[in-house]
């Protein structure tokens, strides 16, 4: 492995090195009339199966649940972020799943028709196709000899059927870009694979997305459960597991001797768009209302399969639409100093197509300083995961700690999140500071049919309500300028390593071997000191803090 020097970032977050006393921070504001009867409603329209047939963006059930929702903010008074219409149509690939079959040939017990929907899915555009052929086992599907990993080596899988692992190798490598569908599918029909189906453990994932960079018309894609895989690999005196236990060790292709008839009929939809809906409370405050708070979800789910079974989605994703819906119609009566706009995006279910092209056309009339995402909060007892404090702790650190203690207990404190899991990841992209809201409990129906309104619990959606107001309300009245030119740069601090100091000492401690691992195998070393220094004293033990950690870490053997 070749090592390339790197720099050590020591960056304090919680106010700006040696500056004056910062602003007072602004008082604890109770909550607003927020009504969690009147999100569950919204919610409950919204993820009716016979009304929006599931709200997949570019379907008709999905663009006129889209269109309902910007009705809904223009009656209350909100204004268009772009244009005259807060509905924003966006271009996307779409398709419509018509068949989808599986059928596993010479098993023990003669041909195995597999239930679609249970036994296996679609992905949601895939090819079409009928094939019949063998099956390998091609590990996590990654070929990169150059990170000394190729689950292709030594095997042809050219016509057959490959099955790829959901995961990543655990051999020191980063993995982030290979492991999505956008890297694996392209590379098994690069190397001649007739179909593509890919196994995660448990329930087949329904909506898995190939994006349009990766589609291929041509090319069936899907994913199976555990009943089929067990069934394929009968005779390889392998199980499940044990296959999974042989990818700790290093890539394992398998062929085995089983086939699979897989046929699937997807027809792409011409000329479609899907629609994202953006409005706007403006800001009441003349020195402050240039700066905007996103608050936004996604509206969209994955629509009908092609036995007709509607994937509502009420908790995925119905609950955040129906949480910013009732946050509008309360801000809209209770207009803020900072300008709010509220969101609804399309797209989300096929790669945060949505949000990615609104993001890319914010109007430059605002300073965007902060984004709350709000995906999958209909579940649990009330607690309300939110990630991202450290992005904006001159705010998040009076703010919480303000909160009574009984609404701090409704509050699960997170970092930011990482990767490109939910809308968040389109406006962090851009350098706007963005926070992840979620319901905390279990998300038992997460993409099944299942995921129905009568399974939302009122404490789930009521806790993210009240949550996710009083974090903009904060936002929002901070009374000093967020918007400034290291704005940007907060969104890179979480990818660092948390490091806390002590103040009286000058003492750190923090996670200094995750560091340490990091530089030894080349990659970024970014170090997030926790606490900035109050005072003289302070500023004294502050540097000593510096000389500590670079001398912990050996970083001068890093540094360029």
């Amino acid at each position: 492995m070749k090592r390339t020097p790197v720099l050590l970032a020591l960056l304090a977050t919680f106010s700006p090195l040696f500056s004056p006393a910062a602003s007072p921070p602004p008082p604890y504001s109770p909550a607003l009339p927020v009504s969690t009867d009147s999100a569950m409603a919204f919610d409950a329209y919204l993820a009716d199966p016979g009304t929006f047939q599931g709200r997949k963006s570019g379907y008709p059930g999905g663009d006129a649940a889209q269109r309902w929702i910007a009705r809904q903010m223009t009656r209350w008074g909100l204004e268009p972020l772009i244009g005259g219409d807060p509905l924003i149509p966006f271009p996307m690939l779409v398709t419509e799943e018509k068949k989808g079959r599986l059928r596993l040939t010479g098993s023990p017990w003669g041909a195995v028709d597999y239930l679609l929907g249970d036994d296996f899915t679609l992905c949601t555009n895939s090819g079409s196709g009928k094939v019949k052929a063998k099956v390998t086992l091609v590990g996590y599907g990654m070929s990169k000899p150059e990170k000394s990993w190729d689950d292709y080596a030594g095997v042809d899988v050219r016509g057959k059927i490959v099955v790829i692992f959901r995961g990543k190798p655990d051999n020191g490598e980063d993995w982030r870009e290979e492991y999505s569908r956008s890297y694996t599918f392209p590379t098994a029909v690069e190397h001649g694979a007739a179909a593509v189906l890919y196994y995660e453990p448990g329930f087949p994932v329904n909506g898995a997305s190939i994006v349009a960079a990766a589609y291929r018309p041509d090319i069936p894609a899907g994913y199976i459960g555990d009943r089929v895989l067990r069934h394929l690999m009968i005779g390889s005196n392998l199980t499940p597991d044990g296959y999974k236990r042989l990818l700790k060790k290093g890539p394992h292709p398998l062929e085995l001797d089983r086939v699979l008839r897989f046929e699937a009929k997807v027809n792409r939809v011409p000329g479609a768009v899907g629609y994202n809906v953006a409005a706007v409370v403006p800001g009441t405050d003349p020195d402050l209302r240039h700066e905007a708070v996103l608050l936004g979800a996604h509206g969209d789910h994955l629509g009908p399969n092609s036995l007709g079974f509607v994937y509502a989605g009420a908790d995925d994703n119905g609950s955040g639409a129906s949480t910013i819906l009732e946050l509008a119609r309360t801000f809209a009566n209770h207009p803020q100093p900072r300008t709010l706009v509220f969101c609804v995006f399309g797209g989300e279910e096929q790669g945060l197509l949505g949000s990615r092209a609104l993001a890319a056309v914010l109007p430059a009339r605002y300073d965007y300083v902060a984004m709350i995402n709000l995906d999958m909060v209909g579940r649990g007892e009330g607690k309300t995961g939110l990630g991202g404090g450290e992005m904006l702790p001159e705010v998040w650190n009076s703010w919480y700690e303000a909160l009574p203690d009984s609404v701090r207990e409704l509050v699960e404190v997170r970092r930011a999140w990482g990767g490109s899991s939910s809308d968040h990841a389109s406006f962090r992209d851009v350098g706007i500071p963005a926070f992840t809201g979620y319901s905390r409990g279990k998300h038992d129906f997460y993409h099944t049919f299942m995921d129905l309104p009568a399974t939302i619990e009122p404490a789930a959606i009521g806790g993210a309500l009240r949550v996710a107001s009083l974090w903009a309300q904060a936002i929002a009245h901070y009374p000093e300028p967020l918007a400034d030119r290291r704005l940007a740069a907060r969104t890179l601090w979480y990818r660092g390593t948390p490091v806390d100091w002590w103040e009286s000492s000058g003492a750190v401690s923090g996670d200094l071997g995750e560091v340490r691992r990091k530089l030894e195998e080349g990659c970024p070393g970014n170090v997030i000191l926790l606490r900035a220094p109050t005072g003289e004293r302070g500023a004294d033990t502050f540097l000593t803090a510096l000389d500590r950690l670079v001398a912990a870490l050996d970083a001068d053997r890093w540094m360029q």
